[in-house]
């Protein structure tokens, strides 16, 4: 209904400034009768036959009502004022009363035989079918209006959703004539927008208007839609849990894992990226032609939660196993040498080759601290509980680089 309602204030945005002067019930009768002989709906309009009709489409965008990803169309709310030069229908209005205008059904005069040609699954589909009447001016000025709520079918690229921006045409040909007979003439290269209403989920940047040649005899014009997809409802619903899932999938790293609720965390959280996979999904295409980042970045971190889990699942069975087991070997000497090196940083002071005894108390602090490791080691001050707070900090800060360095190189992608 909303629809109907806009073409009609279509309609008096584009009469509002005709005015008629409309006669008596005679002059009308006496002049439709006059023009009835001068009608011929199957021959152009043209008192030389050679020559070619030139019809004129002026478009009005009145909204973007959907842009269907998995469909890969886009539907519109459009109209179009369709206007050409009737040679052969022409009167004196001084002789009617005044009457310079009269409207006609479609039936019974020449109208261009237009058509969309990328319909959705309607190729060629006909305009005829919508015209509702032709007005005719006593010059010859002949023109109608018609609405749709069209379907046309746009390739959406995903690569970049949902920070992408799409091109998506509009085409009108013509079935029947070629350009010798008719041609298809617009009086602007933008599709006007005086009656445009915003759409919720898609912005429309631009547009404009060209004329495609399909051969060297027939020539279609397009109108193209150049649309970008308003981000805020994804980043609010899509990225932003995302990532809180994603750090709270590393956090898991900070539970003691002899508490026993490591593994039910790291699960639950791995079906909550599958569910975001299939909420993706189901709104994806099933093409192959593009891969969405944001299906690549999901599918990282969903590797990443696997991860998690099998480290996780390893640590558990590591915090039951005795202190003396052959897989502490490795993380024991991975922890003495991690432990070497933080002791010389924090022991080496800024000394100039030059001071001798600067460079003599350094040495002597570093062969305490070497001592004291000895010592320790010696001690087994190296226990599981050391190991497996040591493997939980590397795993975590591992993590922790690796979902911030994936999460910056996507965005970046997406949004450049």
């Amino acid at each position: 209904m909303e629809f109907y309602k806009k073409i009609v204030t279509v309609w008096i945005f584009l009469v509002a400034v005709e005015t008629t002067n409309a006669g008596t019930f005679s002059d009308q009768q006496q002049l439709y009768s006059d023009l009835e002989s001068l009608m011929a709906p199957s021959i152009r309009p043209v008192i030389n036959q050679d020559d070619k009709v030139n019809v004129t489409i002026t478009p009005y965008i009145i909204s973007i009502v959907d842009v269907n990803e998995k469909q890969q169309s886009l539907t519109t709310s459009i109209a179009f004022r369709i206007s050409w030069i009737c040679e052969t229908i022409r009167w004196n209005s001084s002789m009617y009363g005044g009457i310079n205008v009269v409207h006609v059904e479609p039936s019974n005069i020449w109208t261009p035989d237009l058509a969309y040609m990328n319909a959705n699954g309607k190729n060629g589909v006909s305009i005829h079918a919508a015209i509702l009447k032709v007005a005719i001016y006593s010059n010859g000025f002949a023109h109608f209006l018609i609405g749709e709520l069209l379907q046309s079918t746009c390739t959406i690229d995903i690569t970049k959703y949902p920070f992408d921006t799409q091109v998506c045409p509009v085409i009108i040909g013509k079935l029947y004539y070629d350009d010798s007979m008719m041609m298809i003439l617009t009086n602007s290269n933008k599709v006007s927008m005086n009656i445009y209403e915003e759409n919720g989920e898609w912005a429309l940047i631009d547009t404009h208007i060209e004329n495609k040649e399909l051969d060297d005899a027939s020539t279609n014009v397009q109108f193209t839609f150049y649309l970008k997809r308003r981000t805020l409802y994804y980043c609010l619903n899509i990225y932003l849990p995302l990532m809180l899932l994603s750090a709270m999938n590393i956090l898991s790293f900070k539970l003691p894992a002899n508490s026993g609720e490591r593994i039910g965390y790291c699960v639950s959280l791995l079906l909550t990226f599958v569910v975001f996979l299939n909420m993706i999904s189901d709104a994806m295409p099933k093409v192959s032609l593009q891969v969405s980042y944001l299906q690549l970045y999901i599918n990282i971190q969903f590797i990443l939660g696997i991860a998690i889990t099998t480290l996780s699942m390893y640590l558990v069975q590591l915090s039951y196993s005795d202190d003396d087991a052959s897989h502490f070997q490795w993380i024991k000497r991975l922890y003495k040498f991690s432990c070497c090196n933080k002791r010389k940083d924090s022991i080496a002071p800024e000394i100039s080759t030059n001071d001798d005894s600067k460079q003599e108390e350094f040495e002597t602090n570093l062969q305490k601290e070497e001592e004291k490791v000895n010592y320790n080691n010696n001690n087994n001050h190296f226990d599981k509980i050391t190991a497996m707070k040591f493997i939980d900090d590397v795993c975590f800060w591992i993590f922790s680089a690796l979902f911030v360095l994936t999460t910056l190189v996507c965005l970046l992608f997406m949004v450049t």
